[in-house]
């Protein structure tokens, strides 16, 4: 789903870099993009809105079990996300496959038609290279308008050390079309 769609700003093993207080809008495809094994990134305060796919792509390593492809130490704070997968229905606003040590906090999300945010990839209860993400202080409403299997905070994969915090998800009514 998330993975295809490239971004208007995308980065393949980007190290340190750092997005502040940024507009990303009126985009095609999706809108900021770390692709594979980014570290010690920031992105933070951003304006993310109308965005065609996902709003912010966290590591995109499809393959849980290769260490080399993952996506650590990450921080997305304090971004408002808006009118995201607006074309391409199954994205989200925040969106990290198979991720370690990644933080996202105090970010707000509204007004799509899946879920605000999900990390994690895969089905299989096994060990993998998902764990010691934190998800706190977000705001996630007015999503799922779309369609269903989806909530304000979607997980997916086995995820040791991983914590959901203090999040305020409300006013998600189930889609007419469901």
């Amino acid at each position: 789903t998330t993975a295809v769609i490239p971004g208007g700003v995308q980065l393949f093993y980007a190290d340190n870099m750092r997005f502040e207080r940024n507009t990303f809008q009126h985009m095609g495809g999706s809108g900021l993009v770390f692709d594979v094994a980014a570290h010690n990134g920031n992105v933070i305060g951003n304006l993310v809105r109308d965005i065609s796919a996902s709003g912010i792509v966290i590591g995109q390593n499809f393959n849980g079990f290769d260490s080399t492809k993952t996506t650590k130490n990450m921080t997305v704070k304090n971004n408002y996300i808006t009118k995201v997968a607006q074309d391409y229905y199954s994205n989200v606003a925040i969106f990290a496959a198979y991720t370690d040590s990644c933080i996202f906090e105090h970010n707000e999300m509204t007004d799509m038609p899946k879920e605000g945010m999900s990390v994690g990839w895969g089905w299989a209860n096994v060990p993998n290279t998902e764990k010691n993400n934190m998800m706190r202080y977000n705001t996630i409403w007015n999503v799922c308008n779309l369609l269903d299997d989806c909530a304000g905070i979607y997980t997916l994969s086995d995820s040791p050390g991983t914590t959901i915090d203090s999040n305020y998800i409300h006013d998600i009514v189930r889609s007419p079309w469901q």
